[in-house]
């Protein structure tokens, strides 16, 4: 384990807890290293957790377990509402769930994971119509004003350019839309992009993440419930008469049951809808607007999509590309970023470094336009006051694993641009023009570091503080560059 946690931390995060968080951090490999005394749902004390994995404890895989996403990516989920069925006691809890990586010195040593249990289905109900807990935090949204507009979307590429005219001449009829992209390409900025467009943008946008409400409550959000339907059920319009009307986006649809999706295909072949508890029928007729992070095709085949439920949401069907696609965008969404950046923390970032920019070029992006955001915040917050251009070294660690190396760097004693040449006819670097002048520019910053940073420590007779005083930069800034340049 990896991580030492101080009694001050401690104290922090048992106060965390006791105001009804259940709190726990794990290291880079999915260890715990802490559990609140309120974590009681592994059948185990929080102490025997200690130690042991979570994909263990748990029955999980890297691919099904949140955390581990979030130490794989270094990408954090927020609010997310997860259902979950314990292996070791056979009980289902449900969780308002989120978990953020944590990085010290630019280096990711593992994640906290902060959620809220909910003991039954009614507590839920009660979060939904806000009864006793806030609405916000229900994975559901009424909205009517402050959507994203297709002038919102920011692009250079022809790609997204065809994609967004395509998007624009489906706002103005009333089909059924289904955006399929990977995760953070931006579905719900062009499901409100497509309602602001439309006729019907003066009504109600609902927006629903499927993959977030057990099918135990999502029948009662989308249909509503009859008084009496269940022991404390309330009179209580479902969303789809909520936007009747308007627009009713369904996002990660395919997570859907088979009985969820027929009854889905009931309402929008017959335009109406059940309450739960009534025979009653009631007509609705909103605009579907549906989305899916994977394959609806491959969905089929392995027979969790009925065809008849795709084929009636995918009257339209628009495939917003991954940025690893539209790598032209890139530039324009890294200033976007910035400037949000800088106002956000109060910074006055300017630029990426060359090196960065060519990094992400090369990265494929897994998490697409929402992970580059958050890397461009991550070094927003991790830069000293003073910097105003993003280094290598600001970067998340776990954004760097997948990146090729464009030049193999060797040492050369001295800076001497006959060298770097010599070493390219010899055949020892197999670069172009643009790589070279790379390697010179790297080569020559390595040199330039270490004379200046050497000469500092000398003349402060290696005083930390006196020499990061010296250099106008923090005495964090300044071990990352002593041991980034191997100063001694």
């Amino acid at each position: 384990m990896n991580i030492n946690l101080s009694k001050e931390t401690r104290l922090v995060l048992d106060a965390l807890a006791a105001i009804g968080n259940v709190v726990e951090i794990v290291d880079t490999e999915g260890v715990y290293v802490y559990c609140s005394e309120n974590s009681n749902f592994a059948n185990m004390e929080p102490k025997e957790m200690i130690g042991k994995n979570v994909k263990d404890i748990y029955g999980l895989t890297d691919d099904t377990s949140k955390v581990m996403r979030v130490l794989h990516t270094g990408v954090p989920i927020r609010d997310y509402l997860m259902s979950f069925v314990s292996v070791a006691t056979g009980k289902r809890h449900l969780w308002l769930y989120s978990a953020y990586p944590l990085i010290v010195d630019g280096s990711l040593i593992g994640a906290i994971t902060v959620y809220k249990p909910f003991s039954n289905v009614k507590s839920l109900v009660d979060e939904y119509e806000g009864t006793e807990k806030r609405k916000s935090d229900f994975p559901a949204s009424v909205q009517t004003s402050n959507l994203f507009t297709f002038d919102d979307i920011i692009y250079a590429s022809a790609e997204m350019e065809e994609t967004v005219k395509l998007c624009r001449k489906v706002a103005k009829s009333e089909s059924s839309v289904l955006l399929v992209g990977e995760t953070g390409t931006g579905k719900q900025m062009f499901a409100e992009s497509i309602h602001s467009a439309s006729s019907q943008n003066s009504k109600p946008f609902i927006s629903v993440n499927c993959a977030a409400i057990p099918d135990t409550l999502l029948e009662s959000v989308l249909f509503g419930v009859t008084k009496g339907a269940y022991t404390g059920a309330v009179e209580k319009p479902g969303l789809f008469e909520q936007s009747s009307d308007g627009t009713i986006f369904l996002d990660e649809i395919q997570a859907l049951s088979p009985v969820m999706q027929a009854k889905l295909l009931r309402v929008l072949e017959y335009k109406v809808v059940r309450r739960v508890g009534s025979n009653k029928e009631i007509k609705v007729n909103p605009r579907i607007i549906t989305a899916m992070n994977v394959n609806p095709l491959d969905y089929m085949k392995a027979g969790k999509l009925k065809p008849d439920l795709f084929y009636r949401i995918a009257v339209v069907t628009i495939r917003i590309p991954p940025l690893r696609e539209r790598t032209s965008d890139i530039p324009i969404l890294v200033n976007h970023f910035i400037k949000k950046a800088n106002s956000s923390f109060s910074r006055r970032i300017e630029r990426c470094s060359d090196q960065v920019l060519q990094h992400f070029f090369k990265y494929d992006w897994p998490g697409n336009v929402r992970e580059l955001q958050h890397i461009i915040e991550h070094a927003a917050v991790v830069m000293s006051e003073f910097e105003t251009s993003i280094q290598m070294d600001h970067l998340p660690a776990m954004s760097m694993q997948n990146t090729p190396v464009a030049v193999e760097t060797k040492a050369i004693s001295g800076f001497d641009i006959e060298k770097v040449v010599k070493n390219m006819e010899n055949g020892s670097l197999n670069i172009d023009y643009k790589s070279a002048h790379d390697y010179a520019l790297n080569e020559f910053n390595r040199q330039f570091n270490r004379f200046f940073i050497k000469h500092a420590l000398e003349v402060t007779n290696y005083n930390i503080s006196k020499a990061a005083k010296k250099l106008n930069i923090s005495r964090q800034h300044l071990h990352k560059l002593i041991q980034q340049f191997d100063i001694r």
